[in-house]
């Protein structure tokens, strides 16, 4: 099955027209692609290998996307099923956990840890939206790629204050992104996406890959299997009381 769409980050990119090309032209293409289907429901199977482990883990789980929220319920291994999250922005997220039966709000200061023991961020659960977070300037470019440097605006507070991150010139497709500190040139983390198979409106990669650094290297892999586009998701789905409800 041919699918027409994916999450990036884990969420959608799709084909635009031309931008002019300078540093905040690009991140304006790069999220007007993760934003331009209005819903969809993807279903993901994702490896997760950690530090000192011998082989990854298997999880699975189904994110419902509406504009610029999210709503994701784990469906496997048995001790994440029925885990959800939800995000509404970069600062507004809250997770429910079955063990305890309640929904909690995830304070800033833990948006940076793993999610539920992956590579992944919560923020990196929500859809892009680097232009409104970050100024870019173009470090390099080839002539299919640019690499662009973002830094956190003024006022931000980012788990990652800057991201050099590599984009293709025909359709504004990440396809790798370094993380690092506010000084230091060292990368915390590297996220890298598999090719894109495009049709004539819409592209989507064929996996992407987040490697934790600090953390010895563990990384987290995720694959679509089925998605759905422009689904009718009500918006009472994207409130935290919808958490304790399952998909």
């Amino acid at each position: 099955m041919k699918f027409k769409a994916l999450l990036a980050g884990l969420l959608t990119t799709v084909a635009l027209p031309a931008f002019a090309g300078q540093g905040a032209d690009i991140l304006a293409g790069v999220d007007a692609g993760a934003q331009k289907i209005a819903s969809q429901v993807i279903r993901f199977e994702v490896l997760n290998q950690k530090a000192g482990t011998s082989s990854p883990q298997s999880i699975e789980f189904v994110t419902k996307v509406k504009g610029t929220k999210t709503f994701t319920e784990f469906l496997a291994p048995g001790d994440l099923k029925g885990t959800r999250a939800l995000t509404l922005s970069p600062t507004q997220m809250w997770v429910y956990l079955p063990e305890f039966g309640k929904v909690r709000r995830v304070a800033s200061h833990m948006t940076e840890q793993g999610f539920m023991g992956t590579t992944l961020t919560q923020q990196d659960m929500g859809v892009p939206q680097y232009a409104s977070q970050y100024d870019a300037a173009i470090e390099s470019e080839t002539d299919t790629e640019w690499t662009v440097l973002l830094t956190a605006k003024a006022g931000q507070e980012l788990t990652f204050p800057r991201i050099r991150m590599v984009v293709r010139k025909d359709q504004y497709l990440p396809m790798r992104m370094e993380y690092m500190g506010s000084t230091s040139d060292e990368v915390l983390r590297t996220e890298e996406r598999g090719e894109y198979n495009c049709d004539a409106s819409q592209c989507m990669f064929s996996y992407l890959r987040m490697t934790d650094h600090r953390r010895g290297d563990a990384w987290t892999e995720i694959r679509p299997v089925e998605v759905q586009l422009n689904v009718d998701i009500p918006d009472e789905q994207f409130t935290p009381r919808a958490l304790q409800i399952a998909l």
